[in-house]
């Protein structure tokens, strides 16, 4: 049998389909679509694993702000190690051991200092008290007249408080 469609003809059609017909058992099943319970399951499937997606990106894009923080932290703290390095050497006296720390703090805290790339508050970058001096045999916390070492602390946390760093610089008067 052909099927006539405008002028030209498809020829007989090919075994098995029902060509709308539901009068055939064999066409009645094809013909109703999809189950409400197999909507059901695609529908869950495809949640769980759109779930899934969101989940991984969301942890890709924090720790890609976490890589991005703590490489901006290591970076300013080395702008701000070189800049101390490359600062006078502050002598002390007995007794003014805070008063060195805080002439390095605000080294680090002048118009010419290191600025953070990420516009961190300027106040992320601190020394570390005390600034602990040579007596010859080991650092400590006392203030050594002459002493020609100094070792000084420096400690930046990020923006958001999820991230510090320190290092250590060794600064000579020589």
């Amino acid at each position: 049998m052909d099927i006539a469609v405008g002028s030209r003809s498809r020829g007989p059609l090919p075994a098995g389909r029902c060509n709308g017909s539901v009068a055939r058992p064999e066409c009645r099943r094809a013909d109703r679509g999809v189950t409400f319970v197999e909507l059901l399951v695609a529908l869950t499937l495809l949640g769980v694993a759109g779930a899934g997606i969101l989940g991984a990106l969301v942890a890709s894009v924090r720790g890609s702000a976490l890589n991005t923080s703590q490489s901006s932290a290591v970076v300013w703290l080395q702008s701000g190690i070189d800049y101390l390095h490359a600062a006078p050497f502050t002598a002390c006296t007995v007794g003014s051991e805070a008063q060195v720390g805080a002439v390095y703090q605000a080294t680090l805290q002048d118009s010419g200092a290191p600025r953070s790339q990420r516009g961190w508050p300027q106040s992320n970058i601190t020394v570390v008290q005390p600034v602990l001096f040579w007596n010859g045999a080991s650092f400590t916390a006392t203030c050594v007249p002459g002493a020609a070492l100094q070792q000084i602390t420096v400690r930046v946390v990020s923006g958001s408080n999820s991230y510090s760093k320190s290092i250590t610089l060794v600064k000579s008067n020589a």
